[in-house]
């Protein structure tokens, strides 16, 4: 399981590479779609997160992933890359949120136990 808050762009990516696929989301596509490895997808995300262009990224496989859905009822129901994608884009964006909410609650219950 990757550590959410340590992961971000490994420093040795060059500044050409990063532009490459910040210009084109179906360069990300190629890299994510033939490996879909969690560790690539992340790096790939981290690019757009850290570019603050995002949603360029969800929206390129999100779009792909209606196109190729001949049933709506199992839209985003296999392991695609777009699911995997949006699931780890959820944790990292969501990570903060969930321990906003959740540490003051579990800090209340273990005072209680003393």
């Amino acid at each position: 399981i990757l550590t959410i808050e340590e992961e971000g762009l490994p420093p040795h990516i060059s500044q050409d590479v990063i532009n490459l696929i910040s210009r084109n989301p179906e360069i990300s596509q190629i890299i994510i779609t033939s490996k879909k490895n969690e560790k690539l997808i992340m790096s790939s995300l981290m690019i757009y997160l850290d570019l603050g262009i995002e949603q360029k990224l969800l929206q390129h496989f999100i779009r792909k992933e209606c196109l190729a859905c001949f049933d709506p009822s199992t839209l985003f129901r296999e392991n695609t890359a777009a699911t995997q994608l949006l699931s780890i884009y959820c944790r990292v964006k969501g990570i903060g949120y969930i321990r906003e909410l959740l540490v003051p609650f579990f800090e209340s219950v273990k005072a209680l136990e003393r």
